[in-house]
């Protein structure tokens, strides 16, 4: 750049292994227990937005000389100077949401990286992200006073979530995570209301849930139906790297046997293998203990975030609703995937 800045060459400072999400999928306690390796580095951070929003409020683009350059630079500086060991590892989620911008910018800043998908079971998916909306709004009194208790809160911020939709549906619709809170944000209000939560609810507050109650089903029963969640720029990136593109169930990694398995692969893609006992046992409980080099905030809070999700389970009703409403999106990507839908992607979406 000729203003004194780092000089390596690109080579020596972008990663080789890309987890590109999307969002609560995995990518937090995938990435944890990757960089728990020695010779795997998340460098100063974990989502360093790789192909993303590398300039603040612009998309990066390889044919944007100046742009791409700066993007470019800005990245490289999230990366130490280290070993040539050493394997450099981005987890960024967000690239999952940018389209083929995002995938050909992405590949424009390294060639040769794997790029990993976490898949997961689209309504535990969607529940987990309102856990998160709670965690992120937990200072946050909405809609009851007194603060809320865990019945009240809940409704309250599926609540929300149903508004923000009502304001995102004026303006071109995008497939974001809203789409979904429309339909289960009723789906849960409804349950929460039916375990007597009425009965510590503002009656202006019960008002509000039953009119939204009665338009997401008045949008239902005129043809709406949520966008398959990753499927179109999953497309896009089995198109543009089918020979280093990994999609991985993040169901798979809830489990010991299956989780190493995994590790194990995704590291032998970059000459990297587990060969200690010592090793394997870190990788089996780094996540709850944040045991990363160089942990991010984030990533250190993320053994909270798991813990928070484990209260986390689905109302039999509230699965047995959005089975329909779903099954289609999982059948689209098992398809894309050339897998069963019933027995090797999820087989609790089909009753």
């Amino acid at each position: 750049r000729g203003d004194g800045a780092d000089q390596r060459p690109l080579s020596a400072c972008t990663p080789s292994l890309v987890l590109i999400g999307p969002g609560r999928t995995g990518t937090s306690s995938l990435a944890v227990y990757l960089a728990s390796h020695p010779e795997v580095s998340l460098g100063f951070g974990k989502e360093h937005n790789y192909g993303s929003t590398g300039l603040p409020g612009r998309q990066p683009q390889p044919d944007d000389p100046k742009v791409w350059s700066d993007h470019v630079w800005s990245y490289a500086q999230q990366f130490p100077e280290e070993s040539a060991d050493i394997v450099r590892l981005d987890a960024s989620p967000s690239i999952a949401e940018c389209g083929e911008a995002g995938v050909q910018a992405a590949l424009g800043l390294s060639p040769n990286a794997y790029f990993v998908a976490t898949l997961r079971d689209p309504i535990s998916r969607l529940l987990s992200v309102f856990m998160r909306l709670g965690v992120d709004m937990a200072s946050t009194r909405v809609l009851v006073d007194p603060p809320p208790t865990t019945v009240e809160y809940q409704v309250a911020f599926h609540l929300w979530a149903l508004r923000s939709f009502s304001d995102s549906r004026r303006s071109p619709p995008l497939p974001t995570t809203l789409e979904y809170g429309a339909l289960s944000a009723a789906v849960a209000i409804k349950d929460h209301l039916n375990l007597s939560a009425s009965e510590t609810l503002r009656p202006d507050v019960v008002e509000e849930v039953t009119s939204a109650v009665t338009a997401t089903a008045d949008a239902v029963s005129d043809g709406y139906t949520p966008a398959c969640y990753a499927t179109t720029t999953l497309a896009a990136w089995m198109r543009a790297v089918p020979d280093r593109l990994v999609v991985v169930r993040s169901e798979d990694l809830q489990e010991r046997r299956s989780r190493l398995t995994v590790v194990s692969y995704l590291l032998s893609l970059v000459g990297k293998r587990l060969t200690l006992d010592a090793q394997a046992d870190a990788l089996a409980s780094s996540f709850a203990q944040g045991n990363v080099r160089r942990p991010s905030a984030r990533v250190r809070r993320a053994s909270l975030d798991q813990a928070s999700e484990q209260q986390l389970v689905p109302l039999p009703s509230t699965r047995r609703l959005l089975q329909p409403l779903f099954q289609p999106c999982a059948t689209r990507l098992a398809r894309l995937l050339k897998r069963s839908p019933d027995s090797n992607l999820w087989p609790e979406l089909y009753p």
